[in-house]
């Protein structure tokens, strides 16, 4: 990226040693565009920077995914050996004792308030 600013610089000079006259339109031109060069230098050195700190950053996040990873694999907690197939019978209905009737309850309820705010 250095060789960019340096080759912006070089050629801005280069221009300012001809001495050319900036009155004329075709000097505008050519030192607009050195301008314009000069600026996407600077951003581009930004952008650099901006994506190294970025390339670190990832770095260290996946170096700690896999410490992470390394702690979970070893670790016994997660022994498939600890839970059974049986816990989680899909036809047991154990839960499915609750009834539908508190609903009905509570609607009628709302319904006998509504009628009751009616002036």
């Amino acid at each position: 990226m250095q060789d960019l600013v340096k080759k912006v610089a070089y050629l801005k000079g280069l221009a300012e040693g001809f001495k050319l006259d900036e009155s004329k339109d075709e000097n505008k031109l050519l030192f607009g565009i050195l301008d314009c060069l000069e600026m996407v230098s600077d951003e581009i050195n930004i952008l650099q920077t901006d994506f190294n700190q970025l390339e670190e950053y990832v770095n260290m996040v996946d170096d700690d995914l896999s410490d992470l990873e390394m702690i979970f694999e070893n670790d016994d907690i997660w022994d498939d050996d600890d839970f059974d197939d049986d816990d989680f019978d899909d036809d047991d209905d154990s839960y499915a004792d609750y009834s539908d009737d508190w609903l009905d309850d509570w609607d009628e309820d709302q319904d006998d308030d509504d009628e009751d705010d009616d002036f």
